[in-house]
């Protein structure tokens, strides 16, 4: 979800969030190649429930666990 219209305070955890995305999803795919886009929707799934079944580093909750 996007950060709200002038709230400042809202954009640092947005932006935290897309980093993460981009480190956990996007980049492990950098250096593959993908010949269908169901194989790349797969991995891209399989890296998606890796990253919300990953326990928090300060909680003892995964994203799936609060989700759920």
């Amino acid at each position: 979800m996007p950060a709200r219209v002038r709230k400042a305070r809202d954009k640092a955890l947005v932006e935290n969030a897309v980093r993460l995305v981009y480190q956990r999803i996007y980049a492990p795919l950098r250096d593959r190649r993908f010949f269908t886009l169901a194989e790349l929707n797969e991995t891209i799934s399989e890296l998606t429930e890796d990253h919300n079944n990953r326990p928090f580093s300060r909680l003892a909750h995964s994203r799936r666990e609060l989700f759920e």
